[in-house]
């Protein structure tokens, strides 16, 4: 046998060997889950697409997302915690518009200090599914509180809501952190140093 056909065997033979002891491919996550468990999106529960959520559509999308959650192993501590269709529908007008969406994930958020940041992607479908402001409009708000030349923009999770920490130098060379709230734009916290 000539020795480029027996190498292409062994390796085919290995190859089959380590297919057939793989394990299983990991069920993939769910959007708005994964590294950091970020919370799911209007438009991962909005099965209509009608740009509403009905009780139903919210019952179905959280079962979906628990059984996932549950089948890649994470552990479900704030499920009692989970506000009620009648807790998020301010209006009572028996559907949720995305506005009330973002303001009951703001208030039902769990506590905690600052988690981690998010990628590229996160940040897109945040920003397309119109749970965060533009970054652009934070900076002009960060700006009319501390004019100063921006040094970072980062968006992560803090005290278990979304905020962009900005970092601004002054012109007397100190540098200002800002924490601003990336759904209403509200100021949550300033730093200097």
């Amino acid at each position: 046998m000539k020795p480029s056909v027996s190498l292409l065997l062994l390796t085919a033979l290995f190859a089959a060997h380590g297919a057939a002891r793989a394990e299983p491919p990991a069920t993939p996550p769910l959007p708005g889950m994964g590294p950091g468990m970020s919370p799911p999106a209007f438009a991962d529960f909005d099965r209509d697409g009608d740009g509403f959520l009905t009780e139903q559509e919210l019952l179905e999308g959280r079962a979906e997302r628990i059984r996932a959650r549950s089948q890649q192993g994470y552990p479900m501590r704030n499920l009692p915690n989970a506000p009620s269709f009648t807790d998020l529908d301010r209006d009572g007008d028996g559907r949720l518009s995305p506005e009330e969406w973002r303001a009951g994930s703001a208030r039902h958020a769990p506590p905690g200090g600052r988690g981690p940041r998010l990628d590229h992607d996160e940040v897109k479908q945040l920003r397309d599914s119109r749970q965060i402001l533009p970054m652009e409009a934070l900076l002009g708000r960060a700006q009319a509180l501390q004019p100063g030349q921006l040094i970072e923009a980062e968006l992560e999770q803090k005290r278990g809501r979304y905020c962009y920490e900005i970092k601004l130098l002054a012109a007397d060379g100190r540098v200002h952190k800002l924490y601003l709230d990336a759904t209403t734009g509200e100021l949550l916290e300033r730093k200097e140093r």
